[in-house]
This record gives C-alpha cells, structure tokens and sequence, in this order.
C-alpha cells in the first residue's frame, strides 16, 4: 500500500497510518512524500483501507479517501469425465472441482467448452463441485475444458483440456437364470440382456449349452428369452450369442454354470437306543438321491448344538460316527448333509438317543445279626456293577427308616459303617447313592436282633426336652450294673445340634457292681455361660464372652472364679461354674465350643453316651430336644 503526501510547502516527514476499517494494519515513516506499507496477512474479502498522514513541524496531518482491497483465494481447477473413451448416444458426466486452499466456500458458475464453444454451464455447490451431463457428442476426439467464472472470494480459473474420446463399437450379452441351482426336469427361464453402446439394438439371441442350441428368441427392447423345459443333473455351461444387426456387432454372453441339482433323502440309525453310561453309540447315515449314482460329500452329526464331529460319505453314501462315550440322559442327535455339485444339502429327522446310567445291586451284611445291648456293629455294603470303571458315590445306611449314617464307597466298591444299635430290633437297609455313570441301588433288609445289655443299662428322665433358644435345663441320667458289672465310666453327647452342648454333673463316674448312680445333666441351646436360676447368656459387669475368647486361659479362669463366687456356693449354679471352667480349662484357647448365637428352633435328637474305660463296654441312648424361637 503506497500512500503520497502532497504539500504546498516543503518536503513533509512524519508517520502515515493504515487503518483497515476499525483495525489499524500498520504505521511506517514518510520518506520523499511516500509511505509504502507491505501485507502479506489480510483475510479473503473486501477491506476498507485508509491512509491517515500524521503532520509534522511544518505540515498539517490529513486523511485518504478509503481505498477497497479485495483479496481472493487462488484455487486450482481439476475436470475429470466418467467414462473416457465413452460410446456415442450414451451420456456422459464432466465433474469439476474447485479448490479452496484457504477454507471460504465457492459458489459461482462453470463454463464447459469443446474447443472453445460452449457445451453447457453448471453451478458450484458449496463444495466447490460442478457438473454437467450430455450424450450429444460424436464420434472422434473432443477438447474439454472448465472454466469458473470466480466470486467475491475465489479467482476465476479454467482447467487443463481433458481428451474426450467418443467411439462406436460392438455390444454386450448378459445372461441370467430364473433359478439356479434348479431341481432336475424343472423348468428354467434364460435372460439375455443385449446392450447397445450407441442406439437400440435388434436381431437375435441363440442360446447354447455348450455346443448344443437351446433355442433362439428375437431381442425385444434389448432383451430376449428363451424357456427350457428341463434339463439333467449336472452342471451346464450356457451362453447367449447375439447375432447382430446393421449398427451394432455380433457379442456373446460370458458362459453361465447352471447347476441342476437333485432332493437327497438322509436317514439316521443309532446301533443300539438306549445305550448305557460309557458304551460306544455308532451313528449311520445313509443319503439317497434315487438315481444310480450315489451322493458325495460330507455330513456333520450334532448333539443339540453341539457338533460330534463331520465324516465323509463313502462311494455308496453312507457315513458312520461313534460317539465312544455320552452322559446319561436324552441326547437330540442329527446328520446334516453338506450336498454337492448335482445334490442338495438334506438334514435327518432328530434322533433321540436315550443313554442310561449302569445298573447296580447292593448287598448288605453286618458283622453280627445278633448283638448284645452295648456291643458295636460293622455294617458292610457292597455294591456290584458291570462296567469299566468302578462305581463311586456314598451308601445311607438306615434302621428303621431313621438314618444311621453315610459311608463313601472304597476303591473296591465297598462301603462299611460301625454303629451302636439302641432298639432292640434292627431292620437295616443300605442304599447306594448312584453317580454320574452308574444307577442307585438298594440292599435288602437285613434284621439285627440287640438282646438287652448285660453290663449296665441307661435310663434318662425326661428322655425329651422343650425349650427356647439360649435356655438350658435340667435332667437326670440314671446308671444301672448289671450282673455284678464294675468300671469307670466315661459321659458323653454325640451329635448335638448347633451352638447346642450338654454338661455332666461328673464326665467320669466310678460304677459299682450292681449300683445305681443317677447323674444330673445340664442340656443348653446357647447360653453356656447361664448359671443358676438364669436361663440366658450373662454378661455380669461388662466382661463378655466374646472378650473372654482373647485372654489366656489362666486369666479366664481367674475372672469367671472371682466374678461367679457366689454362684458357686452350692448347687446346679456351682455345677454348671465347675463344668464350665473345666472345659474353658481345656479348650477355650479359641472358645471353639461356645456359641454366643443360640441354637435355631427345631426338633434334633442326638445321643447321650456311657464308655466303659476298662472293659470298653458302650452303652447309648437317643435324647430328643425341642427348641423354640
């Protein structure tokens, strides 16, 4: 920008400004009545430029007229056709583009030219695309170019000459089917499409399956057809062979693979249904097709979704599959054919396979069927089967449908069980629980006659007990010899529910021949800190059980001791401190035993047990406790 101060004095100094509009551009000095400012940073557009003279000593300062600046962007301009060579008649598409390097959109027009004269004109889409579409063009060679008229924001521009080649030449065949693959002796409609690079086509179309003739049809709006009454199993490489007429040339149709195939038929045998639990199960498929040539291919055997495996038709269609071994139950089983060139694919009906677990038989015998009260039994169950691997699973034993106990059967396939009879007679039965491979069984019954004790008998008074959660009472055990039977005899509970303990007056008891003892015992479902007359869990001055499970047992000792003195002056409060600090004495190192939750409402029997420590003589009888909430 060159801004010239004229004066009609002398030679003026000072600066020129340039505003552009509101923005100042820049401010240079005034060297011989010339300012001269250089931009390389103005945007695309129009810019209203100023110069304002700032005066010096000698000269007043003064102001330009504003001067308009329109800057554009310079965008290349590319022209490409869409078909190049293109036949005469057909239309073609010249597409221009318009570069916008800095990002403003074009708009405006594009001129298309063939050689110099005007084929048509087209607008710019905001993108800067252009195009236009003739089919007047003849044959030869034919000059193209674009020319963009330009914008407020984009130099026009024209594009290199594109070589339009225009030609006359032959046509094209097209042959279609109206089925394919299509079932032997089925009718078929062939379709040929003849199209013309210039002008309609007439004439003919032969249709030939390989160098045999179907038939010819006339081509009508450049499509002719033929129908084929039916053809046989294989595959038909056919063709359309237009024939040509005064304007255009003689074309023939890639070949066409009509495939004519057959039904097949798959049916699905098992070699034996039901099968047991791990015996080989052989599958055979047999696929027909009813002609003389049998099928190929392979066909895949599934169970449910699962797939068993996939096996080749051999020369007379038939494909076997062994399953070596199926988990018992129903399996879903079915043979899906792949087909062939000549035969469709085909699936069997589901087969239902049944796999059964092995039978078993159980014999049960007992060490002795005829025991004296107090004496052990060893129940022993042998459970038979004919397989290749041996059973596995657990065997009930029961006595008169009241469960005795549960054994896991051995490596031999023997389970064995040592119990202490309490009812005179005894129907024992042994039930064998089944596995995976092999089915459940069921012993006869076998009688055990218990002839009443000849040591000691036991006697409990009330044998059942009612109470609520976290409660405790009281009966009483009485020891009787028998036949001038003496030993020192042991006290214990089995089986006793949760968070539920029984306490003896003494656990250890000097019997004498025939004396009575009669024994006092604390049954508890919960509390076992209650003493006295109370009948729930104590927590006297804030020390708790649950406290006490971390201290050493010396110091447990001590605190129950001092906190629980007067409780131990005499009677059931005394007993139950002493049992209680005989077993904190033993085993409250981590209060194993002793639940600070109750046992839960319910009805539980569990036993009360008399253990001779010289002569080993055991003794045992069922105590029943209900507990409410």
């Amino acid at each position: 920008l060159t801004a010239r101060v004229f004066t009609n004095g002398g030679a003026s100094t000072g600066t020129v400004v340039f505003p552009d509009g509101a923005a100042t551009l820049g401010a240079v000095p005034v060297i011989g009545g010339n300012a001269v400012f250089s931009t390389s940073s103005l945007c695309l557009g129009a810019h209203s430029i100023a110069a304002t003279y700032s005066g010096d000593a000698s000269n007043a300062g003064s102001a330009s007229a504003r001067l308009s600046q329109q800057v554009l962007q310079a965008g290349g301009v590319s022209l490409t056709s869409d078909a190049n060579p293109s036949i005469a008649g057909t239309g073609v598409t010249f597409t221009t583009t318009i570069a916008a390097p800095q990002g403003i959109a074009v708009t405006g027009t594009v001129t298309f030219e063939d050689g110099g004269t005007a084929l048509g004109m087209g607008n710019v889409s905001t993108a800067g695309v252009g195009t236009y579409i003739t089919s007047s063009l003849t044959v030869g060679q034919h000059l193209i170019v674009a020319k963009y008229s330009g914008d407020p924001n984009n130099q026009a521009a024209s594009s290199s000459v594109l070589v339009q080649t225009v030609q006359t030449a032959g046509t094209s065949v097209t042959l279609v089917s109206s089925v394919n693959p299509v079932l032997a002796n089925a009718p078929v409609m062939l379709t040929s499409t003849v199209i013309g690079k210039g002008g309609g086509v007439t004439g003919v179309v032969t249709f030939q399956d390989g160098t045999a003739t179907l038939g010819v049809a006339n081509v009508n709006a450049g499509v002719a057809t033929f129908l084929v009454a039916g053809l046989s199993p294989g595959i038909h490489s056919i063709i359309a062979v237009y024939d040509g007429d005064a304007n255009n040339l003689r074309s023939t149709s890639q070949v066409l693979s009509q495939s004519v195939v057959q039904t097949s038929t798959v049916a699905l045998a098992s070699s034996q249904n039901p099968s047991l639990a791990l015996d080989p199960v052989t599958f055979t498929v047999r696929v027909s097709n009813g002609s003389s040539s049998p099928p190929s291919g392979t066909v895949v055997f599934t169970d449910g979704t699962a797939t068993l495996g996939t096996v080749a038709l051999d020369a007379i269609g038939t494909a076997t599959f062994t399953a070596a071994s199926m988990t018992t139950g129903q399996h879903a089983i079915s043979a899906a054919y792949s087909g062939d060139l000549i035969n469709l694919a085909g699936i069997s009906p589901k087969l239902t396979q049944s796999v059964q677990l092995r039978s078993t038989t159980n014999g049960l015998t007992a060490s002795s069927t005829s025991l004296t009260g107090g004496q052990q039994v060893t129940l022993i169950s042998v459970v038979h089967f004919s397989g290749p691997m041996m059973p596995t699973g657990s065997v009930t034993f029961t006595s008169n449908g009241q469960l005795l106990g549960t054994a896991t059967l051995d490596t031999t396939g023997v389970a064995t069980f040592t119990v202490n009879l309490l009812t005179s007679t005894s129907k024992v039965i042994a039930c064998y629980s089944g596995d995976a491979i092999y089915a459940l069984s069921t012993s006869a019954q076998t009688s055990i006659v218990v002839a009443k004790p000849m040591q000691f008998t036991m006697e409990m008074n009330p044998s059942s007990v009612a109470l609520q959660s976290q409660q405790h009472s009281i009966t009483t055990l009485t020891l009787t010899s028998l036949n001038g039977f003496s030993d020192t005899i042991d006290l214990g509970c089995a089986g006793l529910p949760f968070a539920a303990t029984c306490a003896f007056a003494n656990s250890r008891i000097a019997l004498g021949a025939n004396k009575v003892l009669a024994i006092q015992v604390v049954v508890d479902t919960g509390s076992p800190l209650g003493s006295g007359s109370q009948a729930r869990l104590g927590q006297h001055g804030g020390t708790s059980l649950a406290a006490m499970c971390f201290l050493p047992v010396g110091s447990i000792l001590g605190l129950l001791l001092w906190r629980n003195k007067r409780h131990l002056r005499g009677g059931l409060g005394g007993l139950l401190m002493l049992l209680l600090l005989a077993g904190l004495s033993t085993g409250l190192g981590g209060c194993g035993g002793l639940q600070i939750n109750g046992t839960p409402p319910g009805t539980y029997v569990f036993q009360l047990t008399a253990t001779g420590t010289g002569t080993g003589v055991t003794q045992a009888m069922d105590m029943t406790l209900t507990v409410t909430q």
